[in-house]
């Protein structure tokens, strides 16, 4: 900056518009050459360089009242909404169906001395090669599954158990790469390339008959999960006005729900071969996937990693798609640019004014550090007792769920109820939330949860009431799944949202492989686990305390 005088803000503001202010402000703000008197007469004449004058403060707004300045929800976030729960629940058609997969049909054996065939136990042929046997297709519960595709009729049920550990053993690994890939290469690039994987997956699954092979491929469709549907849900809620998230976020969870009724549907009176049911996964992967290699990135994203310029950009197509006209969003300057400005001004006067360091110390990026999570014993403590519950809640998940076909009573109409129950508990829970803290919705859930649990160790021979005590426990694990979620940024900072969220993932998925295992024990083994872990999720409720945030800005525990 060549001058031969102190800088004249008001002057260097007459003399340029539009970009070029953008641009210089940038480089002269961040400049060497700069003078600290400049470089403070830049900072305080920002609020103005950045409205373009007094007629024109209402394009300096948060990434949040730029997606109501572009369209609100419009055209783009319905289209958008639509395909990428296309893309979501595509994979839903497949990992809904892991309990089908994995039934055993029931088989009928041939009398050694007559034509006669006669219902028999998997043991009799597997011990005898010389038993001939067949699959008795009239019976409602046998399956073209995994079990014919990979020989598994004489494996131990150990193997077929595994089938569902590696698929946790994909989510693991996930969520060590793609998840945060995703925070740092952009959402986008990340569902993409889990989509890119889910298709691939499926189309191979569809032509082999290794079991081996199977397991990779089941692995890599983990992966492709923590791609597609982690990064995939934060795109698609950062890509919605704030007011809808809720609304479009719980859509995305019913639609779940539906899927999961389909696949019951689909088998119960559709067709027993499996292989069908990747007709719709192919076809909305396809669609969704194609889609969108065609949209912005996340706008949210962008802004939080300081890239203002393409944010601009993105927020320009959407409007242009709510039509609201081209360029629309050129003369936004968001409010989060100045922020970071204003950091680098607290940076600069810091280093200026060594009397300032004890001042803006609490605020300095060391505090940010995950170390902090295990040094304040606020953050420490929910720490843990998320983990106990989390882990407690998901390994109940994928142990109710591959324990689904040993259900007494029809594996259709208890897959339905599952289905049914999901959908109220969502509902319920996202009723209770309201009105309750996250320590108190916990506990609630929880209670429901375990008290069916425990019904169903004392009825599990009575099929009339079976039904019941399933749909108590699923509820309860349901509504502490959204509980979860949902108060996450109850419990931590805004600050560690994103690590706790990972971190919890990761900890709950890696404890929780046994669960597809144990669901091959004998009845009622599983559900006495299921009861032990709903009742340590349930006195970790009463440890985790909700935070506030004061006018001062400082996290308190409430």
């Amino acid at each position: 900056m060549n001058f031969t005088e102190r800088f004249d803000p008001n002057q260097f503001i007459q003399l340029k518009t539009g970009d070029e202010i953008i641009d210089e402000f940038q480089a002269n703000i961040n400049s060497d050459s700069t003078t600290a008197d400049e470089k403070e007469d830049f900072i305080n004449v920002r609020p103005s360089m950045f409205g373009f004058g007094e007629n024109s403060t209402d394009l300096l707004l948060s990434v949040d009242e730029a997606f109501d300045y572009c369209g609100g929800f419009g055209r783009h976030q319905t289209l958008l909404m639509i395909f990428m729960i296309f893309s979501m629940k595509s994979a839903g058609f497949f990992l809904n169906a892991l309990s089908f997969l994995e039934l055993q049909p029931v088989y009928e054996c041939q009398n050694l001395h007559s034509d006669i065939w006669y219902r028999c136990q998997k043991k009799v042929f597997c011990s005898d090669s010389s038993v001939t046997k067949r699959i008795d297709w009239s019976e409602q519960e046998s399956l073209d599954n995994f079990i014919s595709q990979f020989h598994l009729e004489c494996s131990d049920s150990f193997y077929i158990g595994l089938i569902g550990s590696f698929f946790l053993v994909g989510i693991v690994l996930g969520c060590l790469t793609l998840t945060r890939l995703g925070d740092i290469l952009g959402r986008k690039p990340i569902f993409i390339v889990g989509m890119l994987l889910q298709i691939t997956v499926c189309c191979t699954l569809v032509f082999i008959d290794n079991i081996w092979i199977a397991y990779l491929m089941v692995a890599i469709m983990g992966v492709a999960l923590t791609g597609k549907q982690y990064v995939g849900y934060t795109y698609l809620i950062e890509n919605m006005p704030k007011s809808k998230q809720v609304i479009v976020g719980s859509f995305e969870f019913i639609c779940e729900g539906l899927v999961f009724l389909s696949v019951c549907g689909y088998f119960l009176w559709v067709n027993k071969n499996w292989i069908y049911l990747q007709i719709p996964t192919l076809v909305l992967s396809i669609l969704g996937t194609v889609y969108m290699i065609f949209q912005p990135e996340s706008p949210r994203f962008l802004v939080s990693k300081g890239r203002f310029d393409q944010a601009r950009t993105c927020f320009n197509i959407i409007a242009k798609r709510n039509g609201k006209g081209e360029n629309y969003a050129d003369l936004i300057i968001f409010k989060e640019e100045l922020e970071m400005n204003g950091l680098e001004q607290t940076a600069f006067e810091k280093d200026q004014d060594p009397l300032n360091t004890s001042i803006t110390s609490q605020s300095s990026p060391e505090d940010k550090s995950l170390k902090q999570l295990f040094k304040r014993k606020d953050l420490r403590r929910n720490l843990l007792f998320s983990t106990v519950i989390w882990t407690s809640i998901v390994f109940n998940f994928f142990l109710v769920s591959f324990y689904l076909k040993y259900f007494p009573g029809s594996i259709f109409l208890n897959c339905i109820y599952f289905a049914i129950a999901d959908i109220f508990a969502y509902l319920l829970s996202g009723l209770i939330i309201k009105y309750l803290n996250a320590s108190k919705a916990i506990i609630v859930a929880q209670v429901i949860s375990s008290i069916g649990a425990l019904l169903y160790l004392i009825l599990f021979t009575n099929q009339d009431i079976v039904p019941v005590v399933i749909i108590l426990s699923r509820i309860g694990n349901s509504m502490s799944f959204n509980t979860v979620y949902v108060t996450n940024s109850r419990l931590f900072p805004t600050y560690f949202q994103t690590s706790t969220f990972g971190l919890l993932n990761f900890i709950s998925h890696v404890l929780s492989i046994g669960g597809p295992l144990l669901a091959e024990a004998a009845d009622p083994y599983p559900y006495a686990v299921f009861l032990t872990n709903a009742i340590l999720a349930l006195f970790s409720g009463f440890f985790i305390k909700e935070l506030y945030h004061s006018k001062a800005g400082i996290v308190v525990a409430h």
